[in-house]
């Protein structure tokens, strides 16, 4: 689990920048449970893309927390003319590092990465993670 917590950040091309600080595979363990229980919350067929957020902001959070300059993580950022927002944006410094689209558990992430909406997004970033809250594609 902590690897993969450290490629979160690696795969947004910002681990020269924010490399994460040594943090116990305990503590990941633990935030990662704690995620996947917030998930099992509600039942799947009464989800929406949106009935995740918080489990993921917490996440994204925990992360950040634990990264050399505390990136910051914000939910629903301004939309950008023409090109509309993802879901969350992390900046560092007021530098945009990376953005973060959630879609609804179980949606077929190939198909998204064709979509008009994250052609859009690549316009704004080259660094996107694109979940379904289990599944995790990065965009660069």
């Amino acid at each position: 689990m902590c690897a993969w917590a450290d490629r979160v950040f690696f795969a947004w091309g910002i681990s020269h920048a924010l490399a994460l600080t040594n943090r116990s595979a305990a503590t990941i363990t633990d935030v990662f449970a704690e995620y996947l229980r917030a998930l099992k919350k509600f039942p799947l067929g009464d989800k929406t893309e949106h009935t995740d957020r918080a489990p993921i902001e917490q996440l994204l959070n925990a992360f950040a927390a634990q990264a050399e300059g505390k990136p910051k993580v914000q939910h629903e950022p301004k939309k950008a003319a023409d090109k509309g927002a993802p879901d969350f944006k992390v900046t560092k410094s007021g530098m945009i590092l990376g953005y973060v689209e959630t879609k609804p558990i179980g949606v077929n992430l190939a198909k998204v990465l064709k979509s008009d909406q994250l052609k859009r997004y690549r316009e704004l970033s080259s660094n996107i993670l694109l979940t379904d809250y289990l599944e995790w594609t990065w965009i660069r």
